[in-house]
C-alpha cells in the first residue's frame, strides 16, 4: 500500500536505467551544465570521473543523460496516464499529498498493471517497460 514519507515534489525509484530518483516538476541536473561553453566542460571533462564524466559526455553533445520525459508530461488522466519508463517489472512512484505538499505518498506500479491514481483527485500512472 501506499506509505507517506517526508520530503516534496513527484518522485520515482528504481529508475530506467536503475536505482535513482526523479522528481516531477523539480530540475534533475546540475545547474549552470548546459550554460557552460564547451571549453569550460573540456576542461572540467579532464578532472571528471564515472558518473560526472559521463555527465559531462552527454553536455558536450548536448544531451542531459539524466532527462526523463515523463516529468514533463501533461497531467496523467485515467484515459491518458502519465507513462513511467523502467528496465524492471515495477517502480516506485512517489506524489505529493494534496493537502501538505511537504508529504509524499509512495506507491508501486507493476508492468501489465493498468493506470493507478496513487491519490485521490491526483495524477494517474502506468509502467512502460524499457529494454
Amino acid at each position: 500500500g501506499a506509505a507517506p514519507a517526508p520530503a516534496a515534489g513527484a518522485l520515482a525509484l528504481a529508475g530506467a536505467g536503475g536505482w535513482g530518483f526523479a522528481a516531477r516538476g523539480l530540475r534533475t541536473s546540475v545547474p549552470g551544465r548546459k550554460e557552460a561553453a564547451v571549453s569550460g566542460l573540456e576542461e572540467e571533462y579532464e578532472h571528471a570521473t564515472g558518473l560526472e564524466k559521463a555527465e559531462i559526455e552527454s553536455s558536450m553533445k548536448g544531451v542531459d543523460m539524466f532527462k526523463e520525459d515523463w516529468l514533463d508530461a501533461p497531467f496523467g488522466t485515467a484515459d491518458n496516464p502519465v507513462e513511467v519508463p523502467s528496465s524492471f517489472s515495477e517502480r516506485i512512484v512517489g506524489v505529493t499529498d494534496p493537502e501538505d505538499d511537504t508529504i509524499i505518498v509512495w506507491d508501486t506500479i507493476k508492468e501489465g498493471e493498468p493506470a493507478k491514481q496513487i491519490v485521490e483527485g491526483g495524477e494517474f500512472f502506468v509502467l512502460k517497460k524499457v529494454a
